[in-house]
């Protein structure tokens, strides 16, 4: 606008033979100049904290394709009328209905809603923010731009609402003839004290073991229990470039859905969860869930997985620190010859670890000469070689992964049982 006014300045000073244009001129670039100085001197003032800003969505976890709603606040702290344009950075995610975008003139103190629904079409972690406000004064001379740094993340992954139902572990006490026991006759014993470890937020405070806490400065402790009908399950999952077959969801995807639920399922009974996958950039190592906390860091963590080489199964499965109850592989096994799986069975019966592979499969939609069905036969006799080799690996379609998992666990539970003299 100074540059403006300085051309327009020069311009009529070489009107002389018409005054009056001359004057009218001048007068219009000292009053353009003066509302610009103004202006510029209104909105010098203006700050992030001359905002406030407050975001809402409806789901911070959601499934893929599912609605999520936001609502954005922001109000005018200052007590002055600002002109504003203001836009929600959307990083990945689709605008189903409204904008993330708006112009309007706020008073002071008045404050302003922008409404918008977004989906994420993919698994994956996808931020909402920054805010970018464009501020004008009251009359658009003086303009600046203020970035407010408030995000909100949505971890999207595909979910499976079925409800699965799971087995107890069957375990039994010896009753006494005339005293009875000190478990209960149908369930057992049901927790032995196993260690003590510093208080976390998470703990219930009757776990609090006051004798010891009252001893140290600043450190709570609490006693951890074994529940003798708890079942440890550990997984071992495939995330490697060589699981993403398939469109909107990809095998990887419906892999992920099938086992959190399970998961779900799992830690609601009070069983033990260990997670740790391979092939992916950020993998999980180790992430044992059996509380609802550590539920939500498996969904956050499993929503960031991205695929990212191959990896060597038979050093992954003999690595694990504690001997589970169960050991459950999910792959594809396309990294792997069918004698190298052969040999890895081998060794785990050798450690005696009760195992199972889960060979995994999507199937692929295509004409009778398309090159995808030339592809299924080549899975197919990949297939019937690793069987061949290794009768005990489990094919199963990636929708009748949970079923087929449930019916595993089930089954281990009700074989499995525990007696225990008093």
């Amino acid at each position: 606008c100074m540059v403006t006014s300085a051309v327009i300045l020069i311009v009529t000073s070489f009107i002389i033979v018409f005054p009056p244009i001359t004057y009218s001129s001048l007068l219009i670039v000292f009053f353009t100049s003066l509302m610009t100085l103004h202006g510029n001197a209104v909105v010098k003032k203006i700050n992030m904290n001359s905002f406030e800003a407050e975001r809402t969505v409806s789901k911070e976890f959601c499934n893929i394709n599912e609605e999520i709603k936001v609502i954005l606040k922001i109000t005018n702290k200052t007590k002055t009328p600002l002109y504003i344009i203001v836009e929600d950075e959307v990083d990945g995610l689709d605008i189903e209905r409204g904008s993330a975008k708006i112009e309007k003139t706020l008073k002071g103190g008045e404050t302003l809603e922008l409404i918008y629904v977004v989906k994420a079409r993919r698994r994956g972690v996808y931020s909402i923010g920054p805010l970018n406000i464009t501020v004008f004064d009251k009359y658009r001379y003086g303009a600046r731009k203020i970035y407010l740094d408030s995000k909100a993340y949505i971890y999207a992954y595909p979910v499976d609402n079925r409800n699965i139902k799971l087995a107890d572990m069957m375990l039994y006490t010896e009753r006494k003839a005339l005293f009875g026991s000190a478990g209960n006759y149908v369930t057992g014993i049901e927790e032995t004290f196993r260690t003590l470890r510093e208080y976390e937020p998470s703990d219930p405070a009757r776990r609090i073991y006051w004798k010891k806490s009252g001893k140290e400065e600043h450190q709570i402790f609490v006693r951890e229990f074994d529940k003798l009908n708890r079942m440890e399950v550990y997984f071992l999952v495939d995330c490697s470039p060589s699981m993403l077959i398939g469109y909107e969801p990809s095998l990887l995807d419906e892999v992920i859905g099938n086992l959190t639920v399970l998961i779900r399922a799992l830690v609601r009974k009070g069983d033990y969860v260990t997670v740790k996958t391979l092939g992916a950039i950020n993998d999980l190592e180790n992430l044992r869930i059996y509380t609802s906390s550590d539920y939500t860091v498996l969904i956050k963590r499993m929503a960031e997985l991205k695929p990212k080489e191959g990896f060597k199964l038979r050093d992954a499965a003999i690595k694990i620190r504690r001997k589970p109850d169960v050991l459950i592989i999910v792959s594809r096994f396309a990294y792997f010859t069918p004698e190298e799986l052969k040999a890895l069975m081998k060794r785990l019966n050798q450690q005696r670890i009760r195992a199972y592979l889960i060979l995994v499969r999507k199937k692929l939609y295509g004409g009778e000469k398309s090159i995808v069905k030339v592809l299924e036969e080549v899975e197919d006799r990949r297939i019937e070689d690793i069987k061949r080799a290794c009768p005990s690996i489990i094919v199963a379609d990636s929708t009748l992964l949970t079923p087929l998992l449930s019916h595993i666990l089930n089954s281990i539970k009700k074989q499995r049982m525990v007696w225990t003299r008093q």
